[in-house]
């Protein structure tokens, strides 16, 4: 899948199996004024990546706080385990992801339950072996460092 991002650069959007019905939850989260951070400006992205693409958008979960506070994070879980939806998909990895323990269980609780993992700007799909392989690399690679 393809997508303007980044001040219109074109990157691709990994590609799921398009024999099953793709319904995307996307997840957004702020912690400071960071501009990079901007809510508008992360949504915008990935609701133009899906409508490029065609997917069906189950839900919006935002976060606006810091990482104790993350309840719509929760709700993202529970909908995941509720079958509400085929994959996530987030502006950036550390929007959702913090620390490596939380990477390890949010992606094994999501594979459970059969949902893929997306970063629109990372590139990672864990629908494909490779995208699993790259993101667990690069959550080993930020232990060791």
């Amino acid at each position: 899948m393809s997508v303007s991002n980044n001040g219109g650069a074109q990157s691709s959007l990994p590609t799921h199996n398009m024999d099953s019905k793709i319904v995307i939850a996307l997840y957004a989260r702020v912690s400071t004024s960071d501009q990079q951070q901007n809510l508008e400006t992360q949504l915008v992205k990935l609701r133009d990546c899906c409508q490029s693409q065609g997917l069906e958008v189950e839900g919006e979960y935002v976060d606006r706080s810091h990482l104790f506070h993350r309840v719509r994070r929760w709700d993202l879980l529970d909908g995941a385990a509720r079958k509400r939806f085929s994959s996530v998909l987030v502006f950036k990895l550390d929007r959702v992801f913090r620390f490596v323990t939380h990477t390890h269980y949010i992606l094994a609780a999501w594979e459970i339950d059969g949902v893929s993992f997306m970063s629109l700007t990372e590139q990672f799909d864990t629908s494909t072996a490779l995208g699993g392989l790259l993101l667990n690399l690069l959550a080993f690679g930020r232990v060791r460092a």
